[in-house]
Formats: C-alpha cells, sequence, structure tokens
C-alpha cells in the first residue's frame, strides 16, 4: 500500500507540471502598435488627438482609432425617362455596395432616383456622415459639364437645351459641401459617367446651328487642396467613358471591383489596379483620373483589428510542493524526490474505489430495467401501429364509398351546368340574332339617308362646279378645331424646331384640294400681260414669276408644257404665290391667301397626331398605295429615270382625311406665317410686309420621308425661288 501511495503521489505531480508549462506556452505576446493604415508615422508629424481619438499631422490623417464609423451612398442611375437607358449603372451600384459593405462601411444603395430623390438621398448621407472616419460616395449614371462645372443626372431630367441640365441637374460641389459640413475625416468621391459621347454630342449639334460654343466632351478638372478630399473619375477629362464591354458592368467598375478584391486594399493601390484594369479593358482609349493630394493614399478600405497582449500572471506551485523548471523541451522535469505518502490517505482512496464499484452495479442494474421497459414500450407501441392500421384501412374504404357517391353527385351536377349552359347559349344566340336585325334596320336606314345626303351633296357640288371659273382651283372646307400642333419628344426623327409641343385652335376656312397647278398659274401670268408701253415692266415681272421646270411662252402666251398641265407650278417666291392669290381674289371675288403655318398644319394632320397622316409608317412611293407620297428615299424614288424625277401630276397619291392631296412630298408649300423658334404664336399669323423668312411646311419629291413628316419644318426668303417649293391656296370669310 505504501507503494501504491507514492507512485500516486508522482503521477498527480507530473500532472500538475504538464499543467502549469502548457499555460505558460500560451500566454500571450506583447505586439508593437501600428497606425490604421499600416504606415508607420514619425513622432515628429504627430499632434494631440482630437475629441474622437483621431491625430493629424501637416501630411493629413496620420492615425485614426479602431471600429470608427464609415459611411457610403452608393448611387446607380440607368432608367432614364427622356434619354438613353444606360444597362450597367444599376449592377455596378448593386456591387459595389456589396463589396464595401463586406468592407465594414454602412452602405446607402440607391437605384435610379429623380432630382428630388437625389437631393434626399445626399441630404441624409451627409447626416450620417457626421463626424465620420471615412465617407464615400459613388455615382453611376449620365453626368455632364457645362462651364467646367460638373452635374449628375437624375432619371427624370428633360435635356431639350443646356439650360435645363443646369435647372435640373445635381452639381458635383452638393454633395462635396454636405460632406465638408459633416467633418468627416476621409472624403473620396468616385464618378464613373459620360458613358457615351452620344448623349454631349446633342448639344454640341445644337450650339452649332446657334452658332454657340460648343460643348465640352466628358467632365471637367474639380482640384481641391484638402488633404482629406479625393475625386476619383472613370475616364480622363475632356474624354467618354465606356458602358460596357459586354458584362455585367462597365470597364471602370469591372477594374474598381477587381481592386477592392486584392490583398493591397490602401486607396493608392486600389486606384493603381484599377488604372491598369481599366486600360487593358478598353485598349487604352479610357484611363481613370483623380483630383486631390496624394494625403490619402494610405488609406485602407478595409478595418485593421487592434489587438493588445496582457502579461500573464505568475503561476505559483503548491506550499507542499518542489519548485518546477521548464525548458524548451516539452517534457516537463521534476528536480526533487517526493516525499512519503500517510497509510491513511491510501486507506481512504481504497474507500473511494469500493463506492465507485458499488456505484458502477447500480448503473448496470437500472440500465437493465430500462431495456426491460423500452421493450414493453415496443410491444405496446407495434399493437398500437396495428390498431392505427386497421381503423385506417376501415377510413380509406369509407372514404372511397364517399368519393364514388360525391363523384356520381358531381357528375349529375355537370349535367345540369351544360343543359343549364346550353338553353343560355341558346338564349344569347336568340337576342344576337334580335339585335342584329335591328342593327341591320338602323343600319339601312342609315344608308337610306347617307345616299340621300350624297345625292344632295352631289347635285351641291355639281352646282358649285358649275359655277366655278375654268381658272379657280378646287377646294376643300375644313371644319374648325383645336389639336397639338409640333411633335412629342418621343417622335421618331423630330427635329429641336418642332416644339414645344403646344395646342392651337383655327376657325373654319377653305383649304385647296390640289397644289396650285402649272395650267392655273399660267392663266394668272396671262391676265397680268400689261400693255405695250409697259413692256419693260412686263419682262421682269416675268423673269420672277414665270421660271417654273414645265411653263413655257408661245405667240406672247403663257402655256403648260403638254403632259404637265396638272403638275404643281414650281420654282415660285412667296411674292409670286401671294401675287397670284391677289389676282384670283379679284377675278372670283372671293378672300383667297396662304395658309398660316398652324391651318396648313391642322389641315394636313386631317384629325391625327402621327408622324403621317396615315399613321408612323413611313411612305412609299407606290401610287395607289395609301401611306404613297411623292418623295426621295434613295431607293425606290430614284429608281426613276432622269426624264421623269421631279413631281408627280396632283392628286396621284390618295388624299387624307380632309379630302387633301399631297400635304406630304411632290412640293413644299409656302404658308403666311413668319418663321420662328421656338413656337412663339406667330404660326398663327400671316406676316404680309417685310424681308423676314417664310415658313415652309411639307416636304417635297427632292427629300427623303423624314422631311415630309407633317410636324416638319423649314423656312425661306419671302423673294427667292427653288425647284422643290410651289403653294395652296386657302380661302377664308371675310369679316
Amino acid at each position: 500500500m505504501k507503494l501504491y501511495n507514492n507512485i500516486l503521489y508522482m503521477c498527480l505531480s507530473a500532472l500538475l507540471a504538464v499543467i502549469i508549462v502548457g499555460c505558460a506556452a500560451n500566454s500571450p505576446t506583447p505586439v508593437s502598435p501600428q497606425n490604421y493604415s499600416g504606415t508607420n508615422i514619425p513622432n515628429n508629424n504627430a499632434v494631440n488627438p482630437d475629441a474622437r481619438g483621431n491625430r493629424r499631422g501637416t501630411d493629413g490623417i496620420i492615425d485614426r482609432v479602431s471600429n470608427s464609423k464609415r459611411v457610403a451612398l452608393v448611387i446607380g442611375n440607368g432608367a432614364y425617362q427622356n434619354e438613353s437607358i444606360l444597362k450597367n449603372p444599376p449592377n455596378d451600384a448593386v456591387d459595389v455596395a456589396k463589396r464595401l459593405s463586406e468592407l465594414g462601411f454602412q452602405v446607402i444603395l440607391k437605384i435610379n432616383l429623380t432630382r428630388t430623390q437625389m437631393r434626399a438621398a445626399i441630404a441624409e448621407f451627409g447626416r450620417r456622415a457626421t463626424n465620420a472616419e471615412a465617407a464615400l460616395f459613388f455615382y453611376a449614371g449620365h453626368a455632364i459639364q457645362n462651364h467646367n462645372q460638373n452635374f449628375l443626372l437624375p432619371i427624370d431630367i428633360t435635356t431639350n437645351s443646356i439650360s435645363d441640365v443646369v435647372d435640373q441637374g445635381i452639381t458635383l460641389s452638393y454633395p462635396l459641401r454636405e460632406l465638408n459640413a459633416a467633418k468627416s475625416m476621409v472624403n473620396i468621391i468616385i464618378i464613373d459617367a459620360c458613358r457615351t459621347p452620344k448623349f454631349t454630342e446633342k448639344f454640341r449639334s445644337v450650339a452649332r446651328q446657334r452658332g454657340e460654343a460648343e460643348q465640352p466632351f466628358g467632365l471637367a478638372r474639380t482640384t481641391f487642396a484638402r488633404p482629406d478630399t479625393m475625386i476619383v473619375y472613370a475616364t480622363q477629362p475632356g474624354n467618354g467613358a465606356l458602358d460596357s464591354t459586354g458584362g455585367r458592368n462597365s470597364p471602370f467598375t469591372t477594374g474598381f471591383l477587381a481592386a477592392l478584391n486584392t490583398q493591397d486594399l490602401s486607396l493608392g493601390g486600389v486606384l493603381k489596379t484599377t488604372s491598369k484594369k481599366v486600360k487593358k479593358l478598353t485598349n487604352g482609349f479610357q484611363v481613370p483620373y483623380t483630383d486631390g493630394l496624394r494625403t490619402l493614399d494610405d488609406f485602407q478600405f478595409r478595418v485593421a483589428a487592434n489587438t493588445e497582449t496582457l502579461p500573464s500572471p505568475a503561476m505559483s506551485s503548491p506550499a507542499n510542493s518542489t519548485p518546477v523548471i521548464t525548458s524548451p523541451s516539452p517534457t516537463p522535469v521534476i528536480t526533487s524526490t517526493l516525499p512519503p505518502v500517510s497509510t491513511a490517505a491510501a486507506d481512504a482512496e481504497a474507500a473511494r474505489l469500493a463506492a465507485l464499484e458499488a456505484r458502477r452495479k447500480q448503473e448496470e442494474a437500472r440500465i437493465a430495467r430500462l431495456k426491460q421497459e423500452q421493450a414493453a414500450a415496443k410491444q405496446a407501441a407495434a399493437q398500437a401501429q396495428a390498431k392505427a392500421e386497421r381503423l385506417d384501412r376501415q377510413e380509406r374504404v369509407r372514404k372511397a364509398a364517399q368519393a364514388k357517391e360525391a363523384a356520381r353527385l358531381a357528375a349529375l351536377e355537370e349535367k345540369r351546368r351544360a343543359e343549364e349552359a346550353k338553353i343560355a347559349r341558346l338564349q344569347r344566340q336568340r337576342e344576337a340574332e334580335e339585335r342584329k336585325a335591328q342593327a341591320a334596320r338602323a343600319e339601312a336606314a342609315r344608308l337610306a339617308r347617307l345616299n340621300a345626303e350624297r345625292e344632295a351633296a352631289a347635285r351641291r357640288a355639281r352646282a358649285k362646279r358649275r359655277s366655278r371659273k375654268s381658272f379657280e382651283p378646287e377646294m376643300v372646307s375644313i371644319r374648325g378645331g383645336c389639336f397639338q400642333m409640333g411633335s412629342p419628344t418621343s417622335e421618331k426623327d423630330r427635329d429641336s424646331d418642332e416644339g414645344p409641343l403646344h395646342r392651337v385652335c383655327v376657325k373654319a376656312f377653305k383649304m385647296g384640294k390640289y397644289e396650285i397647278t402649272t395650267a392655273e398659274y399660267a392663266a394668272f401670268l396671262n391676265a397680268r400681260r400689261p400693255s405695250t408701253a409697259d413692256r419693260k415692266k412686263w419682262v421682269e415681272t416675268k423673269a420672277e414669276d414665270s421660271t417654273s421646270n414645265h411653263l413655257i411662252e408661245r405667240n406672247g402666251q403663257f402655256q403648260a408644257e403638254t403632259g404637265y398641265e396638272r403638275h404643281p407650278v414650281n420654282n415660285v417666291s412667296w411674292y409670286g404665290a401671294v401675287a397670284y392669290l391677289q389676282w384670283l381674289s379679284q377675278a372670283t371675288g372671293k378672300n383667297y391667301r396662304l395658309p398660316t403655318e398652324a391651318e396648313w398644319e391642322y389641315a394636313a394632320r386631317g384629325g391625327t397626331q402621327t408622324r403621317y397622316w396615315w399613321g408612323d409608317q413611313d411612305p412609299v412611293c407606290q401610287k395607289g398605295a395609301r401611306n404613297g407620297a411623292k418623295f426621295d428615299d434613295n431607293a425606290q424614288c430614284d429608281a426613276e429615270t432622269d426624264a421623269t424625277k421631279g413631281t408627280e401630276a396632283v392628286g396621284s397619291y390618295q388624299a387624307n382625311q380632309y379630302g387633301l392631296y399631297d400635304v406630304h412630298g411632290n412640293l413644299w408649300e409656302w404658308t403666311c406665317s413668319g418663321w420662328s423658334d421656338p413656337y412663339n404664336g406667330s404660326e398663327k399669323k400671316c406676316l404680309l410686309y417685310g424681308a423676314s423668312a417664310r415658313v415652309l411646311r411639307g416636304g417635297s419629291w427632292l427629300h427623303n420621308a423624314v422631311i415630309v413628316r407633317a410636324a416638319n419644318r423649314s423656312r425661306y426668303e419671302p423673294g427667292s425661288r427653288n425647284y422643290s417649293v410651289g403653294f395652296r391656296a386657302c380661302e377664308v370669310q371675310v369679316k
């Protein structure tokens, strides 16, 4: 027994030594602290920490407290309402927001914002960034510069002119002011914009037409001397950025996300990696650009965890043991001889072991009892399961009988419903036949009434034709009404001078069914023939008014060239057209003049608001086609020979809803209205005097389908003539 006690004591001592050595080996080791960016900061650049525990120096931010607040606002605008839709910005915003959130930023993600929503989001961003350690603003979408000021464009912006951009855009200075007021320590602005040069080219084109300075491409520089602000652009100043190279994200965002997944997450390292990736994706076309001092290059996108090592407490040995000495070897060394162990301790240990043996036997008995109970429970469960299965079979038989009866009743109900449906269908057929009979009787009455009206109208027309003089043009009555003049911004091939779309009302008037023909104009020239004394004046007048392609002079009389009597007269100045209509008014006692621009468009549309009176389908040169017109489309109409190019006889194509022919194509038609862009009310008036340009409408055989649209406009000086220009008469009531 004494030997047994000695061995037990030695084992316990060895175990205690192993525990002491293990604790000493696992105690933490102090490490030298580092600043936030991972770069050692010279002590001569440090100053006292501010209220948040941050320290600044002459080179900017040099140390920050751990777990500081980081805030990011990420905006992706792509679903523009009045401009081309961008596919990638929403994807760019979602992916950048996800990555920044993984790096510890509190992210505000916004997609497809209006102007009001953008301003509210930036204001909320400024409030959340108050006293933040870092604030990051990321924007993807349309942007443009004006006078070296950059504008971010919300999705509800209208871009008819650069003034719309100035009034409705969000200046880049707005988020900068919010961050300045928030007093955040690190400010990073990332602009992935200028995705298509075509967007800026629209404003450049308008500027060239107006003789103004052209809008520069790309965005302008915004230089900051502040050490806490860095602005990153997707491309260099004055250059356009690509929206996509075929993937989910733009080239810049693709490079930026790749850089945020590298080992070097310093700001300088991320920007360098991004630039290399973008230049490779765009073959050198797009080079990212930064504005700001380089004091933020060491800023880290990932927060570095601060670890502190506490000294381990001293470990003491038991009072009755000898000291333990540790060595590099993992095996502890006992340096003294163990003292003898008493017999009482050995007897106590034997008693303890006997108690354990008794407890073991009790546990085995308990386990055997539990096994018996478990077997009885299994037998009871099996009996219950058999009873449940028997009851389940009985329930299934009962339910099957119920289902069979229900199916029989359902079949009877279905048959009853089918009979009722058949009766209802026959009733509806009978009612429909009755309605058809009533409609047929009503239609017969209507047709009889229309035939009577048509015969009356024909009688009036015959009487009117008998009263109409041979040289007088045939007129069509146009009832008064209101319409939307111009074209909407959504119309295909729309020009900027066709707006704004506005409501105009005109009074009832008559419009020439056809354009004035060569024969009708020849009658006017012959009627104006002066006396011999005024022969010189007559020669000058003839030189001005009779240079139409198919108007010739024989034996002192003007006449149309054979075969061209019903072709519209061309090469007539505005003055010549006015002179003809004044003569026609005197000869007939009626009040003829040129139509106003509003009257012309109202009559040409025939009650529609589409690109042409027949709809939005482009015209064809085929005679007899509903959308036929004489125009030049470089395919159909140019198939004619040189001898047959030019105008067609009036009425060669179908008339519009008001009975007017050739309102699209054949010849441009003079109006009496002066030119204005945009519309200012002059389209409803006649300009009788002055050398200001007069409006031409309708297009001609010399122009393509885009030019012959109902809303298209042109202008010409009143004394000018052209082979593509003619006119149409308008008759109004004398007040």
